[in-house]
């Protein structure tokens, strides 16, 4: 049987619920276990190291059809993260959790997009990817209140006990998804490093990949770890920032999902790059606000 969108929000939503629970205050806690700013870059590139190997993996179980292994180990994946953070610290505890972490992003992400491509098409993608923001910014904001909250009050093994609950529910429908197959009549072969270093297109995608790549690396974590300083260091208080920030990011993909097919796609990526140039001149003034209500403001903004 093909994919259906009620496959893609399953996945989507179940994954969110995962990633607030415990992934999104990876950098935190890392700070917290008295981790440099040195360390957590150092991890955030050995996250890389971990994707890109896991990908050479993923991309032949997708080449094989194997989208009910390829959800188990997403699941799989997720739990051996939470798990390794209950360790106690040693020399490779950052290079393991970090190497988890890649493999965690790449059967997540990858999944995620290799299903959003097969359900979507020029009339519907701005509709299908809106209401999949909406359920993002539910479950995973959801996922954010409990998991700040389980740290702030019960600990680790709280989130650790509540994640295989979440995994063990989740795969009861995702163990049938080995029936699935894409919708396309021709699955491209997996890729070869030829391929990729040979890549090139029209729109010059490999140097905006590039050079997103810069502002990706220091947005994923270090800006987390912002919010958590303004929170006052506080899991809780960080969690009901962010939800409440993205309370308005839900509102407006209300308002544009359904116009957005409409709108020259050269005009949009424009206006987002001038917005995005906007948004980090706006963090590097952040340092210098005092005023409280001034603060909050500009990190709506942002």
């Amino acid at each position: 049987m093909p994919f259906s969108s009620r496959h893609f929000y399953q996945f989507s939503g179940i994954h969110s619920l995962l990633i607030g629970l415990l992934p999104f205050f990876l950098p935190v806690l890392l700070w917290n276990r008295d981790a440099s700013l040195g360390e957590i870059a150092a991890f955030i590139a050995t996250t890389g190291i971990g994707f890109i190997v896991t990908l050479w993996c993923w991309d032949r179980l997708r080449f094989q059809q194997r989208w009910g292994l390829i959800v188990s180990l997403s699941l799989l994946s997720e739990l051996l993260l939470v798990t390794a953070l209950a360790w106690d610290e040693n020399v490779l505890f950052l290079t393991v959790l970090a190497l988890l972490n890649g493999a965690y992003n790449c059967f997540y992400w990858s999944t995620q997009r290799a299903i959003f491509s097969d359900i979507t098409s020029d009339e519907n993608t701005g509709n299908t990817f809106g209401n999949f923001q909406i359920l993002v910014v539910i479950l995973l904001k959801l996922g954010i209140l409990i998991g700040g909250y389980l740290l702030e009050s019960q600990g680790m093994l709280s989130v650790l006990l509540l994640s295989i609950s979440i995994c063990s529910v989740a795969w009861l429908p995702f163990g049938k998804w080995r029936l699935i197959k894409l919708q396309n009549t021709t699955v491209a072969p997996p890729l070869s490093l030829k391929h990729i270093i040979a890549f090139k297109d029209q729109k010059q995608s490999r140097l905006i990949f590039l050079i997103d790549g810069l502002f990706l690396f220091l947005e994923s974590y270090f800006w987390v770890l912002s919010l958590y300083f303004l929170a006052q260091q506080s899991f809780l208080r960080l969690g009901v920032i962010v939800v409440l920030l993205t309370l308005l990011l839900s509102v407006l993909f209300y308002f544009i999902k359904v116009r957005i097919d409409r709108i020259n796609p050269q005009r949009i990526y424009a206006l987002a790059v001038v917005l995005y140039a906007s948004s980090w001149l706006l963090r590097g003034q952040l340092s210098e606000i005092t005023n409280t209500p001034l603060l909050y403001v500009t990190i709506i903004t942002i």
